[in-house]
């Protein structure tokens, strides 16, 4: 019985500490969102369009935020999260924007709950959406309709 008392001990003597290192380590998280921006309305467009799931490129698709990837080295943001899955959030802002800027127009995301035969199908596949080293934030992106 003493055998196993001590074996206890030692284990929450090495345990214990680490527990509280890793708690004590990572603060909460901070979330960011992109949000839409006005723009002109254009006065005609197509009567029903519809927004294909954005394709992303796979380093971009994580919670952290992408600060760069200058030089072949990915610098992340450890502690900065997208407050929602990347794809998903810029999909969101782009049927909103072309809701507002096709003011005659239906506009969904393919992957919502509406469901309807679109005039027009638009497809965003995003390569690069970071900064360079002057911290200029850089799109590299393909668009079709």
């Amino acid at each position: 019985m003493m055998e196993m008392t001590l074996r206890r001990r030692q284990f929450a003597s090495l345990v214990l500490p680490m527990v509280a290192a890793a708690c004590g380590a990572s603060p909460d998280p901070n979330y960011y969102t992109v949000v839409s921006r006005t723009g002109p309305a254009l006065p005609a467009g197509p009567k029903i369009v519809m927004l294909k799931d954005i394709g992303l490129a796979s380093y971009l698709d994580r919670r952290e935020i992408v600060r760069s990837s200058e030089g072949y080295k990915l610098d992340i943001m450890a502690n900065d999260w997208w407050g929602e899955s990347l794809g998903a959030m810029l999909a969101r802002v782009l049927v909103a924007e072309l809701g507002q800027r096709l003011p005659g127009s239906s506009v969904y995301a393919e992957s919502g709950a509406i469901s309807m035969d679109p005039n027009v199908v638009v497809g965003v596949n995003i390569q690069r959406l970071d900064a360079d080293k002057a911290g200029t934030l850089i799109l590299n992106a393909q668009v079709a309709a």
